[in-house]
């Protein structure tokens, strides 16, 4: 994760790609949450 910045857009950044990365993983394996 490219999470270096501790500014407020980039912590949106990088907690938007988490949210999309647990998604897809969610939407790949439906029965791992």
């Amino acid at each position: 994760m490219h999470c270096v910045f501790v500014t407020s857009i980039h912590l949106h950044y990088c907690y938007y790609i988490l949210l999309l990365y647990f998604v897809e993983k969610g939407r790949a394996y439906p029965g791992s949450w």
